[in-house]
């Protein structure tokens, strides 16, 4: 039943970010958008809500992107990981983004200052972490000589994804590495029992 619920969750949350993308429903980033300033002015469920939108072009190539990811994911390691991987990649990556970020505003940086009222939000930091997720169960598929073509082309896909993180790093850019790793670190976390990373314990 719990999983059952938790699939039917994940698959309402991903119904509402292609309505918005193809309606929009007059919601824009100002309506739901995260920044380290509406975080210590106390408006914390927008870190939540900025998990709706698509903040770059191609908007239908991140959200085909975003679908064939999640639904994936949802098969490959559950509903409990998708939720895990979903709230910890979004909302833990912001947390951690915000928090250098005031580290470098109090360290003097002008730049970091000018970044703590714009808005960020997006599906990125979500489809980041559960294709880090996927990537490690490829990997460990890998490991055991099971994989197939889909996990190559996961790895050639995650692989792809660093470069474009890294080529489009600015100050809300970084939570896209911790998002990573944090999909990294619940896949593994979640790794059944029998797997190389679970047999070495």
């Amino acid at each position: 039943m719990r999983d059952r619920l938790l699939t039917a969750a994940a698959l309402a949350w991903l119904a509402a970010v292609v309505l918005i993308a193809i309606f929009g429903f007059g919601i824009g980033p100002s309506d739901v958008g995260s920044s380290p300033d509406t975080f210590t002015d106390g408006r914390v469920p927008r870190m939540l809500a900025s998990s709706l939108l698509v903040d770059d072009e191609p908007v239908w190539g991140q959200v085909a992107l975003l679908l064939f990811v999640s639904l994936l994911l949802l098969a490959r390691a559950g509903a409990v990981t998708w939720w895990l991987t979903a709230l910890l990649g979004h909302v833990g990556s912001a947390l951690l983004a915000y928090g250098v970020i005031a580290i470098a505003v109090a360290l003097g940086s002008a730049s970091a200052e000018a970044a703590t009222d714009d808005w960020d939000y997006g599906i990125s930091c979500v489809l980041g972490a559960q294709l880090a997720a996927l990537a490690y169960g490829a990997w460990q598929a890998r490991a055991r000589r099971a994989a197939g073509p889909l996990d190559g082309a996961i790895l050639l896909l995650a692989a792809g994804a660093l470069v474009v993180f890294a080529v489009t790093v600015d100050w809300y850019g970084i939570e896209h590495f911790f998002a990573f790793a944090i999909g990294l670190a619940v896949a593994a976390w979640r790794a059944p029992a029998g797997s190389p990373r679970r047999a070495a314990r």
